[in-house]
């Protein structure tokens, strides 16, 4: 069998790191049991404000945005003024005043029915991409993953990317991820995964890890 290129270093994290992963997952899949339409809102928000942003920073953001009721009011100064710290704060508070135009306007009802059905992560993806403003495949899969069911999709952020170059997986600049090449690149990852014997939900978690130390969302 072909030695895969990293194994030993990413296995021996997988053995240290999996019961504090699928702690984190156990939360995931509780935000998903109780489906709190408004909690699974603020889940969409957090991954829609992490472009180019600290994922830290943009929890700590949607715990502002909780805290003073941000979202529900609609008080646009308010949303900017919780995002302190986030990148590009003006047009991410304009992606979340119309996220809330859709959640208020029952426009987000069949988004909450889809997220339901018992079809392909990737068709929830697909939707949600086209029908949410400022999110794309990172972000729809980020969020996928965050509420349990996209646990085998690929969050492909730079500290994925710089581990699938870093083992082989992947090669060259990557920027401007077209659908199709984040399709390929979520194969290889796969593919990446399977060789090793280590689950994707476990494998973004262990990359992340080699880069910031932590275990988070």
């Amino acid at each position: 069998m072909q030695k895969v290129a990293g194994a030993e270093e990413i296995k021996k994290l997988y053995v240290v790191l999996k019961e504090p992963i699928d702690r984190r997952l156990e939360e995931f899949k509780a935000i998903w049991l109780r489906f709190n339409e408004l909690e699974i809102i603020y889940e969409l928000i957090f991954c829609l404000l992490t472009p180019q942003s600290k994922a830290k920073i943009c929890w700590e953001a949607v715990l502002k945005l909780k805290e003073a009721n941000a979202f529900e009011s609609g008080d646009k100064d308010l949303v900017m003024k919780c995002l302190s710290g986030v990148r590009f704060p003006t047009n991410k508070t304009r992606y979340i005043a119309e996220l809330r135009k859709k959640v208020w306007s029952d426009e987000f009802k069949p988004l909450f029915e889809l997220l339901k059905l018992d079809v392909s992560p990737t068709i929830k993806r697909d939707v949600l991409v086209k029908e949410v403003k400022g999110i794309g495949y990172k972000e729809a899969s980020h969020f996928l993953r965050n509420i349990w069911i996209g646990r085998d999709l690929a969050i492909l952020d730079r500290h994925i990317l710089k581990n699938l170059k870093k083992f082989g997986v992947i090669s060259g600049e990557v920027r401007n991820i077209s659908k199709r090449r984040y399709l390929e690149l979520e194969e290889r990852m796969t593919d990446f995964s399977v060789k090793l014997g280590v689950e994707m939900k476990y494998l973004d978690f262990i990359f992340w890890y080699m880069e910031t130390g932590k275990i988070f969302k």
